[in-house]
This record gives C-alpha cells, structure tokens and sequence, in this order.
C-alpha cells in the first residue's frame, strides 16, 4: 500500500514538471535567516570572519513514505579588506521512495558600500550547478496496476538532469533595520524529465526586519519582528512572525500563509503553518543552534506530522575584540536573528 501512495505521490511531482506545468517549488525553510545564503547571496560575509552553517529539514514525516528531507551545508567569509564576502553553500533535497533528488553547489559573491553615517547596501550572486535524480524503477504507475506490474512506459523518460543556475540580492541596512530582495533562477533552466522544455520559473522575495531593544545593558535583550515575501510564478507565500532574544535564550513565533487569500485560484484558504522556536546564542560565544516545529493547519493537519528543522551556526572570530572590534562588527553585522 505505502508503495501504491508513493507511486501517486511521486507520479504527480514528475507531472508537475512536464511541459505547460510550473509547480514545483524550491526546498523551504521555516528559520529562513539560519540559510542566510540561501535566502539571499547578499548576505554572504554579513559577519566578522568565517562563519560555518549547517541545517536540516523534516517537512511532513507523517503524509508520505519517508518524507521531504533537506539539508544544507553554507560556509562564508568576510573579506573586510576588500569591502567584500566570499561562500559556498550545498543543497541536498531528497523525497520519498523514489529517490527523487535535489543537489545545488555553488559560489557566493556579495561587496558592501557605505550610503550614509549609519546606513550600508550589501549585493551578492551566486553561481551554481544543480542535479536532479529520479528512479521510475521504484514507482508504482497506472498503467503498471492496470496490468498487474511489470515495467512501466515511464521508465523511458529523463532519470537524470542537470543545469547551470544564477541567483542575485540585495540587503540595505543599518544597526536596527534591514530590508533585503533576491531573484533566484535568473537563467530559468530546463527541469523536465520528459527531455521537452519545462523552465525553472523565476522566485523573487522580499524580507524585511526591525530589532527593537528592551533596555539590557549586559545582555542582548530585544524583539525582532520580521517578515518574508516569496512569488514563484502562480505560488506566492508570507511567512510573519516575531524573535524574542534574551540572552542566552532565542523564542520565535511565525505564521506562514496570506490570510483571506485563496490558494492558486482553487476553494480553499491559502494557511500552511503556525512556527515555534526555541534556541541558543550568546553574543560573546561563537556556537549558536536552533530548533523549530511546524504545526499544519491546512488541509494536511491530521496527516503531516508537523515539519521539524535544526540549524547550527559556528562564527569564528566572535568576541575576539583584538580581531573585529566594536565598530568593525557592527559595521558588517545585520540586525537579523540568528534563526
């Protein structure tokens, strides 16, 4: 049975890429600004010195064999003598029974200009190589059913594609404020299976924060209400929520939806999830790690799971005052939370 509910599943992501079809959608995290590469190249070297990050993604182990799992690998530098940052970030994406496979490599570029006293523009591109798997030997397809198994036409198509990809952003910020805009697939690549033509749509967000202090001297004590705004041809998705930051704890709440909006022009309300955080960073330690949960409250709810992500962030350099300095790291330090 679990095989007949992936073959479905999975028969239905390699419609959505065939030609005239443009559904699918790139991984997503719920702690959007622990991939701060992946969200926008702008923010590569947004820190005093190298900086390593690691994420991992669990999204909806309950609806189908073996989930949506993601992980993230993004590694950065701030190259302060030339006003510029440097990285690398990995993607893997892999779902379900089938193998189905994403894998994105690339090079991160960003160089920040100083616009005013208090004001700073941060740009960035990235550069990358992506690969998509998928083995139709391990489907399930009508016509396989209707015949009582045996090899399916399906297993003629494309199990393996490949293709060059260009991202670019741009973050303007000070001490308290940042607003940030990224365009990913600039080149709108070829993802078909079939070998036709069935383009990569561009995906363009909008992020934006403001961290409001509350008064403590010793530690970091603040809100950071923060928004994100994403449109991948008829998809679109806000994601609005608040950080509280008391040193060393992190709390977070998000809802992710566009209330009284319908969903892709069918019946029903575009909501996804309701987000909770709880993590760990310290201003003056270089190790920071957070843990979030998804709870469904769209038409999945009883059948999900939830979607649960971890993320770890590792600056070095951090509180080393003979290296950065209190003017050099709030130079180069976006107010965005770490999570």
């Amino acid at each position: 049975m679990k095989r007949v509910v992936a073959g479905i599943v999975y028969g239905l992501m390699v419609w959505m890429m065939l030609p005239g079809q443009a559904y699918a959608q790139d991984p997503q995290f719920s702690q959007y600004y622990a991939t701060p590469l992946y969200l926008n190249p702008a923010f590569a070297g947004a820190n005093t010195d190298h900086r390593v990050m690691l994420n991992y993604r669990n999204q909806w182990p309950g609806a189908v064999p073996n989930s949506f799992v993601t992980y993230v690998f993004s590694y950065d530098f701030n190259w302060q003598k030339y006003n510029s940052g440097l990285g690398l970030l990995a993607v893997r994406d892999k779902a379900g029974t089938s193998g189905l496979s994403y894998t994105n490599i690339g090079g991160v570029y960003s160089y920040q200009v100083q616009l005013s006293k208090e004001f700073y523009l941060r740009s960035g591109v990235h550069f990358s190589y992506t690969t998509k798997d998928l083995d139709f030997s391990r489907l399930l397809f009508n016509d396989q059913l209707e015949r009582g198994g045996g090899v399916t036409f399906e297993s003629s198509r494309i199990s393996k594609i490949q293709y060059l990809d260009v991202a670019a952003g741009a973050i303007a910020y000070n001490k308290n404020l940042f607003v940030g805009f990224a365009a990913h697939h600039l080149t709108q690549p070829n993802e078909s299976f079939t070998g036709q033509d069935s383009r990569v749509p561009l995906k363009m967000s909008l992020h934006a924060g403001y961290r409001i202090g509350l008064g403590s001297r010793d530690r970091d004590k603040s809100l950071l209400p923060t928004f994100n705004y994403r449109v991948q041809d008829n998809f679109t998705q806000l994601d609005m929520g608040c950080y509280y930051n008391h040193e060393p704890l992190v709390l977070g709440v998000w809802y992710r939806g566009i209330p009284l909006s319908v969903f892709n022009r069918n019946d029903y309300i575009n909501n996804d999830a309701f987000m909770l955080l709880v993590g760990y960073s310290m201003s003056d330690q270089p190790l920071s790690f957070g843990y979030s949960y998804d709870l469904t409250v769209s038409r999945l709810i009883l059948n999900s799971g939830g979607s649960h992500e971890l993320s770890m962030i590792y600056e070095f350099g951090k509180g080393n005052s003979r290296r950065s300095g209190k003017n050099s790291y709030n130079k180069h330090r976006i107010p965005c939370a770490k999570f």
